[in-house]
C-alpha cells in the first residue's frame, strides 16, 4: 500500500489546515524522502530535520478555532475535577520537554499528540509512574504519599494553547558499541538524531481526582518531583522539568470559585421569600455600597408600609439590623448622625433590641 502523502486525493501533503489535527499530519503525512530508499536512509537528517521544522512552523500558525477546542477540552476537564472531588495545579516547562519518543515514527523518535486535539499533552500514567519513582529517587521515606497516590486517579495533563515547539538534536557518538555490541572507539562517526520537543515556558494542566487529604498529601511532592526529577524523556539530560505557575492557576480557579457561589447563592434564593430575594438583588450580601443606598430609597419604606404585613415588617427590620450589625456594627451601637435616624427606624419594629 503507497503511503498516504502519495495518495490521489492528497495534492499537497506539507499543507495542514489551520484548524487541523497537527499531531495526525505528523504521524501520517511524512514525505521527506529524497531519492531512492538507499540515499535517504544514508543521509536521513536533513530530511528529519526539514519535517520538524515544518510541524513548528504550523504549529506557530494553527488558528485560533483549534485554540478554542483546546479551551473547550480545559474546561472540561475543570468540570470534571469539580464535580467528581479533585483538585488542579498549573506547571510550566522549564527546560524542553518530550514524550513518546519510544513510537515508531520516520524520523525514529516519536512524539506524543492528543488524539483529539492534536497537541501536545502528558498521559496520566506518566505522571503517575513519575510520582511513584519519586521516593526511591529522591531517597525519601514517603509511606503516607506512596498510600495516597495508590488511591488518586491522575488525569492526562492538557497543555494551554498555543504551545510553543522546537527541535532538538541529540548525537550518540558510538553508534556500533550501542547496536552492534561493538567496543567503543573514536574511529564512530556521530550520527545526530533531531527530534520534536516542547519548548520552555509552556504551561499544562495537571489533575487529579480523590480525597482532599490524599490530594494535599501528593501536592508538595508533586511539585518537588517535577521540578528536580522532571517527567518524559531524557530527564537525565535536564529535559522535562516543570515549575508551577500559581499565577495561571488562580486564573482557572477564579471562574469556578465564582460559579461554585453562584451555585450556593441559587440554593439558598431558592429558599427565600420573594421580598428576601429583592433584598439580595439589592446586593445585601455581596455590595454594602449598593445596598446602603436602597436602604435609604427603598427598604425603610417598604418596612413602614401599611399594607406590609407585621410579620413581614419584623423579618425585613431583622434583616436590615442584622446587615448593620456584619457592615457596620459600631454604627448600630452608637450611630452618627447619617445613621441614627435610619436605625431608629429599624429599632422600632424589633420585638427587642438584642445586645
Amino acid at each position: 500500500m503507497r503511503p498516504l502523502y502519495q495518495m490521489p486525493f492528497m495534492a499537497s501533503p506539507a499543507r495542514i489546515e489551520p484548524a487541523g489535527n497537527l499531531g495526525l499530519w505528523y504521524e501520517k503525512f511524512y514525505d521527506q524522502w529524497e531519492g531512492t530508499a538507499a540515499t535517504a536512509l544514508q543521509n536521513p537528517a536533513p530530511q528529519k530535520v526539514g519535517w520538524i521544522k515544518q510541524a513548528v512552523t504550523h504549529n506557530a500558525q494553527l488558528s485560533h478555532e483549534h485554540r478554542a477546542l483546546g479551551e473547550e477540552l480545559v474546561n472540561r476537564l475543570l468540570e470534571l475535577v469539580r464535580s467528581s472531588g479533585g483538585d488542579f495545579w498549573v506547571f510550566e516547562t522549564t527546560t524542553p520537554f518530550v514524550t513518546g519518543l519510544g513510537q515508531g515514527h520516520p524520523i525514529e523518535n516519536g512524539f506524543a499528540w492528543h488524539a483529539l486535539l492534536g497537541a501536545p499533552y502528558i498521559p496520566g500514567t506518566t505522571l503517575k509512574g513519575q510520582l511513584k519513582a519519586w521516593p526511591q529517587w529522591s531517597e525519601e521515606p514517603a509511606t503516607a504519599f506512596t498510600e495516597a497516590l495508590e488511591r488518586l486517579t491522575i488525569l492526562d495533563s492538557l497543555p494551554l494553547l498555543p504551545v510553543q515547539l522546537q527541535g532538538e538534536v541529540m548525537t550518540p557518538h558510538y553508534t556500533s558499541y550501542y547496536q552492534d555490541g561493538f567496543p567503543p572507539g573514536d574511529y564512530d562517526n556521530p550520527v545526530p538524531i533531531p527530534f520534536l520537543t516542547v519548548g520552555p515556558g509552556q504551561a499544562f494542566l495537571m489533575a487529579a481526582l480523590g480525597t482532599q487529604d490524599d490530594l494535599q498529601s501528593i501536592q508538595d511532592y508533586w511539585e518537588t518531583s517535577l521540578e528536580y526529577m522532571g517527567v518524559g524523556a531524557k530527564t537525565s539530560s535536564g529535559f522535562g522539568r516543570f515549575r508551577r505557575n500559581k499565577s495561571k492557576e488562580n486564573a482557572l480557579r477564579a471562574p469556578l470559585e465564582q460559579a461554585a457561589r453562584n451555585v450556593a447563592q441559587q440554593k439558598q434564593l431558592a429558599h427565600l421569600l420573594p421580598w428576601e430575594r429583592e433584598m439580595w438583588a439589592d446586593g445585601y450580601q455581596e455590595d454594602a455600597e449598593k445596598f446602603m443606598q436602597r436602604l435609604g430609597e427603598k427598604w425603610l419604606d417598604r418596612m413602614d408600609s401599611a399594607v406590609m404585613k407585621e410579620s413581614d415588617r419584623v423579618q425585613i427590620a431583622t434583616r436590615l439590623r442584622q446587615w448593620y450589625l456584619n457592615n457596620k456594627p459600631d454604627q448600630w451601637r452608637k450611630p452618627n448622625k447619617k445613621n441614627a435616624e435610619k436605625i431608629s427606624r429599624i429599632k422600632k419594629h424589633l420585638p427587642a433590641d438584642p445586645v
